[in-house]
């Protein structure tokens, strides 16, 4: 499973439009840059190992990670990081969103969801 970063500058300025906040499309490109340099070899080796621990399959051969600043969290569909001074954080963020593949986006669990509302 290969994970593709997005930069998308609309869906940046979509996200922030009725919200101000303090990082520029620059700096937002400039940390996740720095996030993908970073964490590439560890990235790839959780991708690799979620499967076996889980012992299912991703559903999919990649996924497109769209990376943003907004005044919100980090969420799974579309699956979108809030980039951060602390890359480490973004890095288990990442992790946790991607674990949503498993439990929350299966026909069966979404079934079971619903229910609980």
């Amino acid at each position: 499973m290969k994970i593709n970063f997005i930069y998308s500058k609309i869906y940046f300025k979509s996200l922030n439009r009725f919200n101000r906040i303090t990082r520029s499309w620059e700096e937002v490109k400039k940390i996740g840059r720095a996030f993908e340099k970073k964490y590439q070899d560890e990235i790839k080796k959780i991708t690799e190992i979620i499967p076996k621990i889980i012992k299912k399959p991703w559903r999919r051969d990649y996924f497109e990670v769209y990376l943003v600043d907004w005044n919100g969290p980090s969420f799974s569909h579309p699956l979108t990081l809030k980039v951060r001074e602390d890359l480490l954080l973004m890095l288990v963020i990442l992790v946790h969103e991607l674990l949503h593949d498993f439990y929350f986006f299966r026909d069966k669990n979404i079934k079971k969801v619903e229910k609980r509302d």
